[in-house]
């Protein structure tokens, strides 16, 4: 998934990704952080998601577009 189409500039401006790790919003979205390359930073992607988690109640997301 590519958010706001950040992926390849991340990717560009930080580098590659590890296994372990993600992209993440600083500050996070939740507190108010902007959507924008200059708030991405690479991350642990257990420790982010887990912090990420205790902002609010995990909400479904559809990867796929559902019929009417």
């Amino acid at each position: 998934m590519d958010f706001n189409g950040l992926f390849n500039p991340a990717k560009e401006k930080l580098g590659r990704l590890k296994h372990d790790e993600m992209y993440g919003f600083f500050p996070a979205l939740m507190l108010g952080g902007a959507d924008s390359l200059q708030h991405l930073k690479k991350v642990s992607a257990v420790e982010h998601l887990i912090f990420l988690a205790q902002l609010t109640d995990l909400q479904p997301y559809s990867f796929s577009e559902q019929p009417d």
